[in-house]
């Protein structure tokens, strides 16, 4: 009689346990919940900033399907989707950037010759590092038979190079930077997003069997089961001895400097 009771009772408190762990689960889960919409909220109306030369951030959105941050109306935007599907990929994250030279005088002087009917010819070849510009003015001949006419040839003479990366804080901000090795290109951020849940574990590797063997006053043998919540495993577990019989019960552990992202 005392066993059965003493059964039930351990029944009973193994579902307790699990009640109030479903109960603490759920509250972080609402929790996390609120603290991504409003991270969100800041991300949706965040301007890229430049933090130094030549490297931009912005806050970025967190989302659960990255795919719906792509253009599906412009070509490259369409051009994407389609590899994804065909290759049965998913998204983890998606930038949207948008580059433009900032405003660029190249000055300096220019071999200058006289030309047919009089007229001027000024040549010039400029370097700046990214771009080369070169080229000529021509004046209009003295006697108004034509009109003055210019050339000018921009060419990259350098490849404009970016890294583009994902950080997270430690409160859980996702954040987007971009870093160029040009400081007269300018990197605005658009829509930006990722898909951490996609480096969440399933809910079947979250599942743990393990066994207990002790020695001693007889010998102890023991098997059971736990699933990882947060910080903690919990689950039922039952015993055997060569001397007591059998018993019940619930195994806990916790993973107090356990970082969860």
């Amino acid at each position: 009689m005392q066993e059965t009771i003493l059964k039930y009772a351990t029944l009973f408190m193994m579902f307790l346990l699990l009640l109030v762990a479903g109960l603490g689960s759920y509250k972080i889960w609402k929790y996390e919940e609120k603290i991504t919409a409003l991270q969100n909220q800041l991300a949706s109306t965040a301007k890229t900033i430049e933090v130094q030369q030549g490297l931009f951030e912005k806050l970025t959105l967190k989302v659960d399907d990255a795919k719906t941050l792509v253009d599906g109306n412009t070509v490259q935007g369409k051009n994407l989707l389609e590899q994804v599907r065909k290759e049965h990929a998913t998204l983890l994250s998606v930038q949207n950037l948008a580059l433009s030279i900032k405003d660029k005088v190249f000055s300096g002087t220019g071999s200058q010759t006289t030309v047919d009917k009089g007229r001027i010819k000024v040549e010039f070849n400029k370097d700046d590092g990214l771009f080369n510009a070169s080229g000529f003015t021509l004046t209009a001949p003295p006697d108004g038979s034509d009109t003055s006419h210019f050339e000018v040839k921009l060419k990259q003479v350098k490849p404009l190079k970016l890294i583009a990366s994902l950080d997270q804080d430690k409160d859980g901000t996702w954040k987007s930077k971009v870093s160029s090795n040009a400081p007269d290109v300018t990197v605005d951020i658009g829509v930006a997003g990722v898909n951490p849940y996609l480096l969440d574990k399933k809910w079947y590797e979250k599942l743990k069997v393990h066994l207990d063997l002790g020695v001693g006053n007889g010998v102890l043998g023991g098997a059971g089961a736990s699933y990882q919540v947060g910080a903690f495993d919990f689950g039922p577990n039952i015993w055997g001895t060569t001397n007591a019989g059998v018993f019940y019960g619930l195994n806990f552990s916790w993973a107090p400097f356990k970082k969860d992202k």
